[in-house]
């Protein structure tokens, strides 16, 4: 894999630098698609998926490999139909947290309710 990713880039291109951080995507792919399984932070995992399968896409296009970025713009479009079809079901990490952050709202907007209330009250009892 890293001599066929370091194949693309020149040792003379402006972009040799990618050549040396070849080794990290296999590992950065790896991180998402688990975390993308296992449902923890699951929309922020496909953002950096659709990031990253940009990236890729542009890049192989400019090296003009068109197989492998057409390939890349098909795993790209899978990505942004998940990002906006992605629900929570109970067996998602990502569903207590938002299943908490809802609850927590409803509390604080329940307390803002109860405030407005009480403050209603004393202005009618002073007006009295």
């Amino acid at each position: 894999f890293i001599e066929i990713s370091m194949s693309y880039i020149p040792a003379d291109s402006k972009l040799e630098f990618l050549a040396h951080l070849t080794p990290l995507v296999p590992l950065v792919e790896f991180f998402i698609a688990s975390m993308i399984l296992l449902g923890i932070y699951t929309r922020s995992s496909l953002i950096g998926a659709i990031a990253l399968g940009i990236f890729f896409t542009f890049l192989f296009h400019y090296f003009g490999d068109v197989e492998t970025a057409l390939t890349h713009s098909y795993t790209l479009i899978l990505k942004v139909g998940l990002f906006y079809t992605l629900y929570y079901n109970k067996f998602s990490a990502d569903y207590f947290n938002v299943y908490n952050a809802s609850r927590i709202k409803e509390e604080q907007l329940k307390l803002q309710r109860s405030k407005r209330i009480k403050q209603q009250v004393r202005e009618s009892l002073q007006g009295l």
